[in-house]
């Protein structure tokens, strides 16, 4: 692959959402002096982006498999706390 793929046909390849994408750039995972910008503020990715997202992805799939799924993050932990509370007899 030789040419770049703009944000939506990395969502599409990748399966992650654009919003996800422009995180990862936020938190500094995708070096954003990288990933090239048109004049209109439009971001393309290239092939080395790519392989850095399929490994970003590994990672974050063998930390929560490491960390036996750990509910999947703090939003379920809440769901689950506040589950269990509305069973509980007063």
């Amino acid at each position: 692959m030789n040419k770049e793929l703009s944000i939506q046909q990395v969502a599409a390849i990748t399966g992650l959402g654009i919003h996800t994408l422009r995180y990862y750039e936020r938190l500094g995972l995708l070096a954003s002096t990288r990933i090239r910008r048109l004049p209109n503020g439009h971001r393309r990715y290239s092939k080395i982006d790519l392989e850095w997202i399929d490994a970003l992805e590994m990672l974050t799939l063998n930390s929560y498999a490491h960390c036996g799924n750990a509910a999947f993050g703090r939003d379920n932990t809440a769901r689950r706390v506040d589950d269990e509370r509305a069973t509980r007899t007063p």
